[in-house]
C-alpha cells in the first residue's frame, strides 16, 4: 500500500527524499507547473501524479487524477483507492495529455461567452440564459466569484494546451488592468453590493463592445441561441481533449463538468448534451458559428466521422481493451 506524506512546500529538490520515503505517492495540485517536469525533479517519476480538486474543495467531491508519462499503475490505483474509500471523493482519471479536463472545457465556455459579448449580448443576458438551462451560476457571475486574476491564470494554462481563442483572456486582462478583479474588489463583470451582482453597462464600454440594440448589426441572441453556442463550444473542446489525450472518454468529461463545475446534471454533461441534441445538428451549428470565432468553433473531425458511422459520443465510452479513440 502506498503511503501519503504530509503536504509540505518544497524548498529544494531533496525534499521528497527527506519527507516522503520510498513507496509514498507524490501528488501535485499545481495547475501551472508541468507534471513531467516535477516528476523528473523528484527522481521518482513513477510515484508522481497530479490532482485537481474542484473549488470549493470542501464542498465538491470531484478529484481529477492526472497521471504523468511515467506514473506507475500502482501509484494510480493507490491514489484512486484513498480518494474513494478514505476521502469519499469521486475520482476521475484523465489521460496523460497533461493537466485536468475541467479547466479546458471551462476555457471553451468562457471563450464562447466572450464571443457572444462581441456579438452584442450582455453578461446578464448570457448568465440568465445559462441559469435558465440549469447552471447554478451564470458564466460571468461565476468568474467574478472565482476572481478574474485566477480565471486569467487558469485560462493561460488551458489555452497553452488547446488553442480555443484569445478573446476571453484579452477581456480579463483589460478588466484586471482597470481594477475590476471580481467580487472581492466589488466589481468585475458585475458591480457587487451586499454579496449580490448587479449589471454594469460600463463593462461593455470598457471592452469596446456595445449592448445597444440600435448599434448592433445583428439581432440579439435568444436564450436558446446562447445555450446552443455554449454547449457546442464545450462539446467541441471535449472532442479535442479526447484527441489530445487529455480525456479518455466522453463520460469522464461529463462527470467532471457535473461534479465539479456546475453543469446541470439532468442534461448529462456537455458531451451527453451534444448527443441528445444530435451530433449532426451540433456539427451544422459549429459550421455556422465558425465565422464568429474560428479557433473555438471549427469542428473537430470526430463529429463528421461519428455522424458518418451513425454513432455518437456514447460509442466512445467503452472500458478497458474495448475503449475506442475518437475517429476522424
Amino acid at each position: 500500500m502506498k503511503r501519503w506524506p504530509t503536504p509540505c512546500p518544497p524548498s529544494s529538490r531533496s525534499w521528497p527524499h527527506s519527507l516522503a520515503p520510498q513507496g509514498s505517492v507524490l501528488a501535485t495540485t499545481s495547475a501551472v507547473h508541468d507534471i513531467a517536469g516535477i516528476a523528473a525533479a523528484t527522481g521518482r517519476p513513477a510515484s508522481v501524479l497530479g490532482l485537481r480538486f474542484a473549488a470549493p474543495a470542501h464542498l465538491t467531491r470531484l478529484a481529477e487524477v492526472i497521471p504523468g508519462p511515467s506514473t506507475s499503475p500502482e501509484t494510480l490505483a493507490s491514489t484512486v483507492a484513498v480518494l474513494r474509500d478514505k476521502l469519499s471523493r469521486i475520482p476521475v482519471r484523465t489521460g496523460t495529455g497533461g493537466g485536468g479536463m475541467g479547466e479546458v472545457i471551462l476555457a471553451a465556455l468562457r471563450e464562447a461567452g466572450a464571443t457572444m459579448l462581441r456579438s452584442g449580448s450582455s453578461p446578464a443576458a448570457i448568465d440568465n440564459a445559462l441559469q435558465g438551462y440549469g447552471f447554478a451560476h451564470g458564466l460571468f457571475c461565476q468568474m467574478d466569484m472565482t476572481g478574474l486574476e485566477t480565471c486569467l491564470a487558469q485560462g493561460r494554462v488551458a489555452t497553452a494546451r488547446l488553442d480555443l481563442g484569445p478573446l476571453y483572456l484579452e477581456n480579463l486582462d483589460r478588466l484586471i488592468m482597470s481594477g475590476r478583479t471580481g467580487q472581492g474588489a466589488g466589481r468585475g463583470y458585475y458591480l457587487w453590493q451586499d454579496g449580490q451582482p448587479h449589471p454594469d453597462r460600463a463593462v461593455m464600454a470598457l471592452l469596446d463592445l456595445s449592448d445597444d440594440a440600435d448599434a448592433r448589426k445583428t439581432p440579439a441572441l435568444s436564450p436558446e441561441a446562447i445555450v446552443l453556442r455554449a454547449v457546442a463550444a464545450m462539446a467541441n473542446a471535449g472532442a479535442r481533449a479526447l484527441r489530445a489525450g487529455i480525456a479518455l472518454r466522453p463520460s469522464d468529461i461529463d462527470a467532471v463538468m457535473i461534479q465539479g463545475h456546475g453543469f446541470p446534471r439532468w442534461h448529462g454533461g456537455p458531451m451527453k448534451a451534444a448527443d441528445l441534441v444530435g451530433l449532426f445538428d451540433i456539427l451544422q451549428a459549429l459550421k455556422r458559428f465558425t465565422a464568429e470565432n474560428p479557433a473555438l468553433y471549427t469542428p473537430d473531425p470526430g463529429f463528421a466521422a461519428l455522424v458518418r458511422e451513425g454513432q455518437n459520443f456514447d460509442a466512445l465510452n467503452r472500458l478497458g481493451r474495448n475503449r475506442r479513440v475518437i475517429p476522424g
